[in-house]
């Protein structure tokens, strides 16, 4: 399973919300991030608030990835839930 996934709203086959469903019945804990171009304000369908954690607009840069990662990581941590390890390393291989 997957920690967290950034999905886009509108894509051929089925849309985001259709995703954030299935992630949701699938692995409930995984967290959602919806990007769209149709603007940071875009909402869940009614009833389904929770479904994503997160939106973020087109054009985004990784200064707002990192402000959504960094808020879902402070949450999970203040909700008690253990967090992977995650290993940066500065040398890309090819």
């Amino acid at each position: 399973s997957f920690d967290l996934v950034f999905t886009d709203l509108s894509m051929p086959e089925m849309d985001g919300w259709e995703i954030a469903r299935e992630i949701r019945r699938r692995w409930p804990q995984t967290d959602i991030v919806l990007v769209t171009g149709y603007g940071k304000s875009t909402t869940p369908p009614p009833g389904e608030q929770a479904l994503v954690n997160g939106v973020i607009g087109k054009p985004f840069d990784f200064d707002q990835v990192t402000e959504v990662v960094n808020d879902l990581t402070a949450r999970q941590r203040k909700m008690g839930t253990p967090l992977p390890e995650i290993n940066v390393s500065p040398e890309i291989s090819m």
